[in-house]
């Protein structure tokens, strides 16, 4: 059985697969552009949901700047947390090592949705990393059945596209 995205899962892919072609539009020419963007636009889908956004470089209200991941949904009722919709960490450095510091911090999150963003050469190292995340997943002691992560690569030879693959804990 085929695990399905649901609708944040499947709104962050649309908002990913449209960075590359604004990327050539826009000549961006560093990772802290491809994080500021997809920070923002996944920050304002966050908000438009009505969530309380914590994101380095957020300025808009009903937000904050960065706080514990590089993106957090919170559901915030009076002075308290009431739920953490989503987390996101991403890492532009193409070494396994940086992927997997940013990567552990989500195993260690209690939100509904863990975002993974990296980048690689081809669509076969991607794959390797998909891979490796994956096993971080089903050897973690506190994964719990139905811990959702959606792990997305950008392969920046091959066809300059984001692959994805869903992984739920069992």
């Amino acid at each position: 059985m085929e695990d399905r995205l649901d609708e944040i899962e499947a709104d962050i892919l649309k908002i990913l697969h449209s960075l590359p072609l604004s990327v050539l539009e826009g000549g961006w020419k560093s990772d802290r552009t491809w994080t500021s963007e997809l920070k923002l636009k996944i920050g304002l889908l966050g908000k438009n949901h009505g969530y309380y956004i914590c994101a380095s470089g957020w300025g808009l209200p009903d937000g904050q700047g960065e706080w514990l991941y590089d993106l957090v949904w919170l559901s915030i009722r009076g002075q308290s947390i009431v739920d953490v919709p989503l987390v996101l960490e991403s890492e532009w450095a193409i070494d396994l090592k940086n992927i997997d510091e940013d990567f552990s911090k989500l195993l260690l999150a209690r939100a509904q949705h863990r975002v993974m963003i990296f980048q690689q050469r081809t669509l076969s190292d991607v794959e390797k990393v998909f891979d490796f995340l994956s096993n971080q997943i089903s050897v973690f002691s506190r994964s719990q059945p139905g811990d959702r992560y959606l792990l997305t690569g950008l392969n920046w030879t091959d066809n300059q596209t984001f692959s994805h693959r869903l992984v739920i804990a069992r």
